[in-house]
């Protein structure tokens, strides 16, 4: 699992641990009894390919068969060339049994691949026993959700999920859901009997990569069959090349092959997979002959003739997370362009395969769970980000769901109200966003900064579209506040540091770190400005009273400095509100500076400037516009393999 997942990535209160393979160094961890895989993108496989694995995995058909048949992705590369031999398997150690031969000394299948919708028993330990039933999670192929019921209680672990309206409506058909199904219209206390057929799930481990995000984003068939409106309007000379960078777009695909009824050119190793999956359409749209079609999703590092940066008439197709909003003041401007012949190099396409809060919201209503539990956490922000939950789905949880969670939130994180304070001390270095970095087409990066409220566009305008998530955080209703303290708020010029990233990483869908450390700083910086009227009750705000008023008083100014060059600089002090402290001025002021503990713990707040420039990675970037033998042949396979930063997959 992603970075920050709780509890080890177990759900808790079954011995069961979910994409996460590597022993962590914790004197508290015990090893699982069963492990789950959810899908195949690297952030969810860490510990797989290691050659010391040796426990059972539990996963889908096609997830297994993609597993076995991936190859990262210079290796293969590599082969396609001709510069290896054989194809190269990081987890085929995973199964050594041939498909129809017999089983022999040392063989060995870790892999347990399941059927959808079919409940499977398995012994954990001590005798225990736990069904186990796997649910598409409509986010790349193979994905599923997983739903473990035992004596215990029944849980559910989304993994990664686009729980749009359609994937709602699925669920609440789906029969073996149906009795974990939320009673719309209740009955009153005495009418309701208490040993009927109906259950509650004790917790939904939920997909929270986007929770932070509180825009609404088209539903996928919206978002391609709008793209299929401006590639028609194309002439028919057009070349295009659909940045297919991981797995997950393959609805793109699809609404091109259905709109010009053609094939799509893919490379080997695409095919390859495409052809082991259970989708029949898909395997038929699919060609390895780049002179049989105009549509291109080859090896974006190792494009076909038909596809590279020179082709006359080459249009790049670049999914990116985008709001309903940017999109639809996007086609305003472009649909007139292409109406007058005007015909750029460039498309773009709202294809989100996350789920922002409004759809978690909703995802988490249909069955009102007991608890909300966060699949991902920012680990530097130590809490804080999990601590907002029982806010935002307390009207969506059972009774009783925001006592349950503050209670595990604190048994995790002791002391998390009194982190909130020091908000600022704790805000996290923006990290490079991975959906930028595998852009492809010239000017991609300015053309998406344009459109869309990236980690690299406007903070302003970012901030203006996270107000509703920043009105339900920690339960402040304070959205009017925080668009004053926002006016006051200087925009971050960030260096764009390009590096190299591996095919089928997911960590996309905007910056979600730099959003979540975003939201918590606008709280904080609207409780230091504004005497807010904080509830009591500490299920709503995860902070007293008292904390959040002494801070109110005392806070005036802050200063603080992100990764990759971005400085943020803020004032809202009251008595001179456009004054800015100066850039050497680091440091927290405040309206009582004869206040010893108030003081101490400022202090604290200073960053190390110095020491999170020195820290700001520096990967490799492959240019996309550089002729492929150069990338081949300039160092060996072995030193090519050495250097990457992670498997690929897709």
């Amino acid at each position: 699992m992603p970075s920050g997942t709780p509890y080890h990535s177990f759900i808790p209160p079954y011995p069961i641990r979910v994409d996460e393979f590597a022993d962590p160094y914790s004197p508290d961890f015990t090893h699982p009894s069963l492990h789950l895989l959810t899908h195949v993108h690297t952030d969810h496989t860490n510990g797989l390919a290691a050659k010391s694995f040796n426990s059972r995995v539990v996963c889908s058909i096609d997830t297994k068969k993609m597993l076995l048949n991936a190859e990262e992705c210079n290796d293969r590369i590599a082969f396609d060339e001709g510069l290896i031999a054989q194809r190269v398997r990081p987890f085929g150690q995973l199964c050594t049994i041939r498909p129809g031969a017999e089983t022999s000394l040392g063989s060995r299948d870790l892999l347990c691949a399941l059927p959808l919708h079919e409940p499977t028993e398995f012994e954990l330990e001590d005798k225990e026993r736990v069904t186990i039933t796997l649910i598409d999670a409509n986010h790349c192929p193979g994905s599923v959700m997983f739903l473990v019921e035992g004596k215990k209680g029944a849980v559910l672990h989304t993994g990664d999920i686009r729980a749009e309206a359609s994937m709602i409506s699925d669920l609440a058909r789906n029969p073996f859901l149906e009795k974990y199904l939320a009673n719309p219209d209740p009955p009153s206390s005495s009418l309701a009997s208490s040993n009927g057929p109906l259950q509650t799930l004790q917790a939904i481990y939920l997909d929270t990569a986007c929770m932070m995000a509180s825009h609404e984003v088209l539903p996928k068939s919206e978002a391609v069959s709008d793209l299929m409106k401006l590639m028609v309007m194309f002439p028919s000379s057009s070349r295009f090349y659909v940045n297919s960078w991981t797995w997950g777009f393959e609805a793109i695909l699809k609404g091109i092959a259905r709109t010009f009824n053609t094939l799509i050119h893919v490379d080997r190793y695409k095919h390859d997979i495409y052809a082991k999956l259970s989708d029949p359409f898909m395997k038929s749209i699919l060609t390895t002959d780049p002179d049989a079609t105009r549509f291109h999703a080859c090896e974006r590092h190792n494009r076909c003739f038909r596809s590279v940066n020179s082709t006359p008439n080459l249009v790049y197709v670049n999914p990116v997370t985008m709001s309903r909003e940017r999109w639809t003041d996007y086609l305003a401007d472009i649909k007139p362009r292409l109406a007058k012949g005007e015909f750029p190099s460039l498309l773009l396409v709202p294809l989100s395969r996350h789920s922002p809060l409004p759809e978690l919201q909703a995802f988490v209503s249909v069955f009102r769970p007991k608890s909300v539990v966060p699949n991902f956490l920012t680990t530097s922000l130590q809490g804080m980000d999990w601590a907002c939950m029982p806010a935002m789905f307390e009207t969506h949880s059972a009774p009783g769901a925001v006592e349950r969670m503050q209670k595990a939130i604190e048994q995790v994180h002791p002391g998390i109200k009194q982190l909130l304070v020091k908000a600022e001390e704790l805000l996290p270095p923006l990290p490079p966003s991975v959906e930028d970095e595998n852009l492809v087409g010239p000017s991609a990066l300015e053309e998406v900064h344009k459109w869309n409220s990236s980690p690299q566009a406007s903070l302003g305008r970012r901030k203006e579209r996270q107000l509703l998530c920043i009105s339900k955080f920690l339960g402040c209703e304070a959205a009017e506040k925080v668009q004053g303290t926002m006016q006051t708020q200087q925009k971050a010029t960030v260096s764009k540091t390009r590096y190299h990233q591996d095919d089928s990483s997911d960590d996309d869908d905007e910056d979600i770190r730099a959003q979540t450390a975003e939201k918590i700083f606008s709280f904080v910086r609207v409780m230091a400005t504004q005497d807010l009227n904080i509830p009591s009750d500490d299920s709503t705000c995860g902070t007293s009273n008292h904390t959040a008023k002494e801070a109110a008083h005392h806070y005036t100014s802050a200063s603080v400095t992100l990764k990759r060059s971005a400085t943020i600089s803020v004032c809202s002090s009251p008595s001179s509100p456009s004054k800015t402290p100066k850039k050497s001025d680091r440091s927290i002021l405040t309206r009582n500076p004869t206040s010893p503990s108030l003081q101490l713990q400022l202090a604290s707040a200073k960053l190390n400037v110095s020491a999170l420039t020195r820290s700001t990675m520096s990967l490799p970037f492959i240019d996309l516009t550089q002729d492929r033998k150069r990338s081949l042949t300039a160092d060996s396979p072995r030193k090519r393999r050495k250097t990457a930063t992670q498997a690929s997959l897709s």
